[in-house]
């Protein structure tokens, strides 16, 4: 399948939910956005919004136009993805950390309170024979601007081949006239409460609360940098984690109906050496030595407990 790359930055297991700082570590006062209310706003699918195959083309919606609010520039706190939007319907999405550029044109709608970006693109089906059957569709993503910060989430589409979906909500934030976000970022700092819960996988079980990250007995200092990174610090040794959350929804390839449903934490860290390892190096995965990677990555995935 080939969409924008807007959808694919989406699911990407590498994308951050972290802005700067909003907490000291070991503070207790809660402080900046809870991304997790973001995808109970954001997150929904094409069915919920009455989209499922109603439209081939932009130009087939009648009552779209171009919202204001969302035309600029766009930029993740680390400066790794920018959006922009410009007032003449197009588009760009790019993840500059991998080199990667998408244009698109695009409208904007509203449905039942929520604001859609709708942009055109294409689906790639491939038969037995490694055949192509390229399908035109609009891809629509629900987005919030507020306080110069723009919240976006890729809506579920309804491809029937599709076993599982993948949400995440990417906060972005208004570049100036220089391409400089830096206030936009102090404006809307996310909260560490966006971490919070009980994160469990085969290697292990941690808790994220006001009192900072338990593991093994331990209890780990958090705090956010302004490099988009979770910095878990313990006994003098602190390691700055990329971390997303996401949630999840895995189908029956029968019946699609859901199997299971809810959240997930990454985390992964990329150190310089084979000396440099992380501080929760036991409940992560070492892809160098375990499946030959180029980098020195470490990472882990954590499904939210009850």
């Amino acid at each position: 399948m080939n969409t924008t790359l807007k959808t694919w930055i989406a699911s990407a297991v590498l994308v951050s939910l972290a802005g700067c700082s909003g907490q000291a570590p070991g503070s207790t006062e809660a402080s900046g956005v809870n991304m997790r209310t973001k995808f109970d706003a954001l997150v929904t699918s094409e069915k919920e919004l009455g989209l499922a195959d109603k439209y081939a083309s932009i130009t087939e919606i009648p009552d779209g136009k171009i919202d204001e609010k969302l035309v600029g520039t766009w930029v993740s706190a680390d400066g790794d993805i920018i959006y922009t939007y410009n007032a003449d319907g197009t588009a760009s999405a790019e993840l500059a950390a991998y080199d990667l550029k998408n244009d698109v044109t695009y409208t904007c709608i509203e449905i039942d309170g929520k604001k859609v970006v709708c942009e055109d693109t294409v689906l790639d089906h491939y038969d037995t024979d490694g055949n192509i059957t390229q399908t035109p569709v609009v891809a629509y993503s629900t987005y919030e601007v507020t306080d110069n910060a723009l919240y976006i989430s890729t809506v579920e589409n309804t491809d029937e081949t599709f076993s599982s979906y993948t949400c995440s909500v990417i906060p972005l934030y208004k570049a100036d006239e220089q391409g400089n976000a830096g206030e936009a970022i102090k404006a809307s700092p996310i909260a560490i409460e966006t971490y919070y819960g009980t994160w469990k996988a085969d290697k292990g079980t941690f808790t994220i609360s006001a009192d900072g990250l338990v593991y093994d007995g331990g209890t780990y200092a958090l705090s956010l940098d302004s490099m988009n990174r979770l910095v878990a610090e313990k006994d003098g040794k602190a390691t700055a984690y990329k971390a997303a959350v996401y949630y999840v929804k895995m189908y029956d390839p029968e019946t699609k109906t859901i199997e299971s449903e809810g959240y997930t934490l990454n985390l992964n860290y990329t150190g310089e050496d084979e000396n440099d390892k992380p501080n929760l190096l036991p409940l992560l995965d070492d892809w160098k030595t375990d499946f030959g990677w180029n980098d020195y990555l470490y990472s882990g995935t954590f499904r939210l407990g009850e």
